[in-house]
């Protein structure tokens, strides 16, 4: 993929990196080259994370248990099995956390609230509580259960009161 990116006809910036810091999750950094082409988005400032992913019925769920290991004559690999796991779910959650953005006009402005909120508070430290699991909290909590009750948030609420209840849950849980 990174060998086609740049093989391109058009001008980008391709470099390997990895997710979270774990080197078990590689992931592909595509900048911009700067070149004033017609798809330079230097301006923007923004990078484009290429996150490998694997269908869910890659690994049979039973192997990926905090006590298996799939790796002959290893000790567990939690860790590991762990990354396997996270690996499988982008389209899923990327999928509900599109149902909820559809469904709330301010989840995102919400999302963009808790994000600059945990920049502030836990800036260059890494305490695994990233925006994207307080965005996957905040969903959960305006789902409820399967079958609609005990909602902790709305869709009608406004961005401060998602990002506040979201915050209060967390601080009680």
């Amino acid at each position: 993929l990174a060998k086609a990116i740049t093989s391109a006809n058009k001008k980008f910036n391709v470099e390997y990196s990895t997710m979270n810091g774990d080197a078990r999750r590689p992931i592909l950094l595509v900048k911009a080259a700067g070149d004033k082409s017609d798809v330079d988005f230097s301006k923007t400032k923004c990078v484009i994370r290429i996150l490998p992913s694997i269908n869910a019925d890659v690994f049979p769920i039973h192997r990926l248990a905090p006590g298996k290991s799939c790796v002959k004559p290893a000790q567990a690999t939690p860790h590991y099995n762990a990354s396997l796991l996270m690996d499988t779910s982008y389209t899923g959650n990327l999928a509900f956390l599109y149902q909820h953005s559809k469904s709330s006009p301010e989840f995102k402005n919400a999302i963009l609230l808790a994000r600059t909120w945990l920049h502030q508070r836990f800036h260059n430290t890494n305490i695994g509580f990233t925006p994207f699991v307080f965005a996957m909290l905040m969903a959960y909590l305006m789902q409820g259960n399967k079958d609609g009750s005990g909602k902790k948030l709305s869709a009608s609420h406004s961005s401060y009161q998602l990002l506040r209840g979201t915050l209060d849950f967390t601080a009680t849980h």
